[in-house]
């Protein structure tokens, strides 16, 4: 995407995203794939029988997908908020040498920056252990604590990145799934996949010719929403959980308006009663199963209790909607682990959008840093 000195910096790096893509698949054909070879024979030697992902923010959000990806292949793994992971979930000082070992344990731990306060000291506590784990890095700066304290570190390679969490969250998903795919799939190369991520960066670059050049459709679905939204709820299944998080971490940071991300599952257990004909949600489905257990929810929503407007992206074919109520939207990125990816794409925009509807200047922050050193 061509830059334009009228262009807003951060809405720069949105459209920035195919190119950032890009970059994150040439490394992984390159000088990544050495390290995922590494990382293979490494997990094999040490007969890695637990992993563990850790992050903060955008950063955990991005490996739900590992998770579901995993489990779904009966490896088992767990995911934790770095900062509950440092200050809540280790071994006590006194308890740790005579207890703990983590000789087969792979701890996977995610930041853009590398940096951020908790996960610094959490790689420091880690190293201190007779038995350490297995630290495997995923982050943006190659000059970073999480590079120089990893066993093995790969780099999304997103570019610059100042404002809202956008390039680094989508890279970081594109990186987890080629590295997690090739290790855990039986793979020999990365190139049975590249044809499926090649149609996702066209599909996005189609959805960012509709929003920038004709953005008709970006028009309808804000003037469906409302142009003074003051609270979305973001609800999805399996690997568009992901999204469905940083959706709503996006939507405080750049329409300063409230939001909440839920599984479907926990959606439907107390909080339908929060509901009434104001309320407006996005329903995330980017499989069959889910596709058809949500559009039951969504039933349910429009016909049995109450609802203002549902927004539905999906990536399933679908019967013609009557419903005014109800808008879907439909992209054509059918694997699961990366429907997420352009999820957020159109989501962001739509956020950016908004901000600008509402006079707000959408990459500033208020109160946050880029760089999270206290927590």
């Amino acid at each position: 995407m061509k830059s334009d000195k009228n262009m807003n910096d951060f809405l720069e790096e949105i459209l920035d995203q195919t190119f950032a893509l890009k970059n994150t698949l040439n490394y992984f054909q390159t000088e990544g794939f050495d390290l995922l070879f590494k990382l293979k024979k490494e997990i094999q030697l040490r007969e890695i029988r637990y992993i563990i992902f850790t992050g903060l923010g955008s950063s955990l959000f991005c490996c739900y997908i590992p998770f579901y990806f995993l489990n779904s292949k009966g490896i088992i793994c767990d995911l934790r908020d770095t900062s509950e992971f440092l200050y809540n979930s280790l071994p006590m000082e006194t308890e740790r040498d005579l207890y703990i070992s983590f000789q087969n344990v792979l701890i996977f731990c995610v930041s853009q920056s590398g940096e951020s306060g908790e996960l610094v000291k959490l790689l420091k506590k880690l190293r201190n252990y007779k038995k350490p784990p297995l630290i495997v890095g995923l982050t943006n700066q190659p000059e970073s604590s999480l590079f120089k304290f990893s066993d093995i570190c790969f780099l999304m390679n997103a570019g610059y990145e100042n404002g809202p969490t956008s390039k680094t969250y989508t890279c970081s998903i594109l990186a987890l799934y080629l590295c997690l795919n090739y290790i855990f799939n039986g793979k020999h190369s990365i190139k049975s996949e590249i044809y499926e991520i090649e149609s996702l960066f066209e599909e996005i670059k189609l959805f960012y010719k509709i929003f920038y050049e004709a953005s008709n459709e970006i028009d309808k679905i804000i003037s469906f929403l409302g142009r003074d939204v003051k609270f979305l709820e973001f609800i999805a299944r399996g690997p568009s959980i992901a999204t469905a998080n940083q959706a709503a971490l996006n939507f405080k940071e750049i329409v300063k308006e409230k939001s909440e991300a839920l599984s479907v599952g926990q959606f439907r257990h107390g909080c339908i009663e929060m509901l009434n004909e104001d309320f407006k949600v996005v329903v995330l489905s980017s499989n069959l199963t889910d596709f058809e257990l949500n559009s039951q929810l969504i039933k349910n929503l429009l016909k049995k209790w109450s609802v203002g407007k549902i927004f539905h992206i999906t990536n399933q074919n679908f019967l013609r909607n009557e419903n005014k109520r109800l808008y879907i939207f439909k992209h054509q990125v059918i694997n699961p682990y990366i429907a997420p990816i352009m999820e957020i794409v159109i989501l962001q925009l739509i956020f950016y959008k908004l901000a600008i509807i509402k006079g707000l200047d959408p990459g500033k922050f208020k109160y946050a840093t880029k760089i999270t050193k206290e927590g």
